[in-house]
């Protein structure tokens, strides 16, 4: 995957925007509002939707180090925020990755989630409930199938259906429990963030490849994905703390009263100047995916590009290594385990 903000190689499904609450204190003073929070995802991700309805969804950034698969490179887990929205009172400037890992703007602090789980506070206590899903802007027809495999209008990619579909792409599988929860240390994956309440939507990059391009995954799973994930929560006049938990080590990330909602931005990134081009390499990102489940499926099929969505195919975009022409590819799409097939274990 290009460490450019877009294309990507992995993605899954979130949603909508926020808006901030002013709240009484038990004084009866007019409080500042409290932020709301948006978390942005995208990279090398897969979302785990939980047995229940209340139960919490998991975003799983995969360890590429400890993949079968030989031509998956390097991925960080990261977290990126805006400096000027963190509290420094109580959140300190984290030790930076060294290069070649992805570096941030100059404006952004930078977090290594290796071996950290993720976890939204919300007030004094973890944010609960269930999320809900954003499932009526995609166009459907009378018998509820798709209008389309791509769209260009905008307004139709917060749907989640445009996330990559596991079950759809082989047919079936759980993720393995051990990946869902206990330990990080020394696993498959790096990084787990739990999403115990508010919005799933997906979005496409402003500058992605992949809003325009339909791929097929196989003979029966063909449309557009998308790249980038995103989970609203409201802050209900409560002030939110990001907390990351690595073995013993708690950090507690808090933000300024100042503006109406916090960005936070979990990415799964090769490094800085990676260059592209290579037909194999979003095929094989792809199918690391398939290393998660349980049981593991008898074939990875991977997308292949088809068409740009108005049917044509686009001329190539120039050679690539050995001399094939290189067509436009998925980046690291996140990819989603649906109910009954993927479930949480």
């Amino acid at each position: 995957m290009t460490q450019t903000r877009i294309p990507r190689r992995d993605f899954v499904r979130l949603s909508a925007a926020a808006v901030g609450a002013a709240f009484l204190t038990p004084q009866g003073l007019l409080a500042q509002a409290t932020p709301d929070l948006r978390i942005e995802m995208d990279g090398l991700i897969t979302f785990v939707r939980p047995k229940t309805s209340t139960g919490p969804w998991r975003a799983l950034l995969m360890d590429t180090t400890k993949l079968q698969h030989a031509h998956v490179d390097r991925h960080w887990p990261i977290l990126r925020i805006r400096r000027a929205v963190i509290d420094q009172t109580v959140t300190k400037q984290p030790t930076p990755l060294p290069k070649p890992a992805p570096q941030p703007s100059g404006g952004e602090w930078q977090w290594d989630l290796t071996d950290t789980e993720v976890y939204v506070i919300r007030g004094s206590s973890e944010v609960s409930g269930g999320l809900s899903t954003e499932m009526t802007t995609r166009r459907r027809n009378g018998n509820g199938s798709y209008v389309s495999k791509c769209t260009t209008d905008t307004a139709e990619h917060s749907d989640v259906s445009w996330l990559a579909d596991l079950k759809a792409c082989c047919g079936g599988g759980t993720i393995k429990s051990d990946h869902v929860s206990g330990s990080l240390a020394g696993g498959m994956i790096a990084s787990r963030v739990i999403l115990g309440g508010g919005k799933l939507t997906c979005a496409h990059s402003a500058i992605g490849a992949n809003k325009n391009y339909v791929f097929r995954v196989n003979a029966n799973y063909e449309q557009n994905f998308a790249d980038v994930v995103r989970c609203d929560i409201q802050a209900s006049g409560q002030p939110f703390v990001l907390r990351l938990k690595r073995g013993t080590t708690t950090t507690d990330i808090a933000f300024k009263t100042t503006q109406p909602t916090v960005v936070a931005h979990i990415a799964n990134y090769v490094a800085d100047g990676h260059v592209g081009g290579d037909p194999k390499a979003p095929i094989e990102h792809f199918a690391a995916y398939y290393e998660l489940l349980d049981p593991a499926p008898t074939y990875d099929p991977i997308p292949r590009f088809v068409s740009d969505c108005t049917g044509a195919h686009p001329p190539a975009g120039g050679p690539a290594p050995g001399g094939a022409a290189h067509r436009p590819n998925p980046g690291d799409p996140p990819a989603y385990c649906p109910p009954g097939a993927g479930d949480e274990p």
